[in-house]
This record gives structure tokens, sequence and C-alpha cells, in this order.
């Protein structure tokens, strides 16, 4: 139950998402702290196990994939530990 839960909220994510490379589009084509909380939830729904890919969540894995790409992103990931999602270009 827990996971058709949660994999109907990211259903919801994924409908919400429009076609800007960030979930809020500004002026500045900068993400926000939206893109990077999203970012978390789909690398922890990889984690898990979850069924979270570019052709089941094509808009959601393109801001996690722009948010990856991000030298923050990808220091951070580096100090804490944790491999890139899409160093091969793949998901």
């Amino acid at each position: 139950m827990g996971r058709q839960n949660i994999l109907k909220y990211y259903r919801q994510v994924e409908s919400r998402l429009g076609e800007s490379r960030w979930a809020v589009p500004r002026e500045r084509d900068e993400p926000t702290g939206v893109d990077w909380y999203l970012y978390l939830f789909f690398r922890w729904g990889k984690e898990v196990g979850m069924k979270i890919d570019g052709e089941t969540y094509p808009r959601w894995t393109r801001l996690a994939k722009a948010v990856e790409g991000r030298a923050a992103t990808r220091k951070v990931l580096g100090v804490e530990g944790q491999g890139l999602l899409f160093a091969d270009g793949n998901i």
C-alpha cells in the first residue's frame, strides 16, 4: 500500500511539471529550492527500488538531470560520498 501511495504522488509530480527545465519557471534560467527537493525525492525513489526512469517520468528525469548537472550539486554529492545517477548518461 505504501509504494502505491508513493507512486500516486510521483505521477502527480510528473503531471505538474511543465516543459521548463525547472519546476518553477522564472525569468532567469536558474533552479529554486523546489528543484533540489524534487531531485532528492527522485534519488530516494531510485535508492529504494522505485521504478522511476525517463520513460515513466520524462519531465522529472529532465529536471533531475539538470540539477545533477550543476557544479554545486556534483560538489555536494562528492563531499557526501554519493555517486551520480546520470554519470553514464543513462538512468
